[in-house]
């Protein structure tokens, strides 16, 4: 779980926790994260690859509740390292989920 309270600009750093779904496997990823000053609100989320051999992208999910309730908000696998979320509103507190993704082949 990564927290990130997009309040003012900035940097703080975490890392995510895996997840397992049927059809993949998710890793963990480190990540970090920018708030960016602006008239509209974005977060910034970066974070290191993965090690693990034969992944194909990353998923990135939010909530708003610590440890529960996260949403997947990337629609399919990204291959960058980052991504910026434009869905925020101003003085709410965000929490990240970044899963690296291997697809397993029966």
């Amino acid at each position: 779980m990564w927290l990130f309270a997009p309040k003012a600009t900035g940097s703080v750093s975490g890392a995510s926790i895996a997840l397992q779904q049927r059809y993949e496997f998710a890793q963990f990823a480190a990540a970090t994260g920018t708030g960016v000053s602006s008239t509209t609100h974005s977060v910034s989320l970066s974070w290191l690859a993965s090690s693990s051999s034969g992944v194909a992208g990353y998923y990135v999910y939010r909530s708003t509740v610590s440890g529960s309730s996260y949403t997947r908000i990337t629609s399919s696998a990204l291959s960058a390292l980052k991504y910026t979320d434009g869905s925020v509103t101003s003085g709410k507190t965000y929490f990240y989920v970044v899963t690296a993704v291997t697809f397993k082949w029966n």
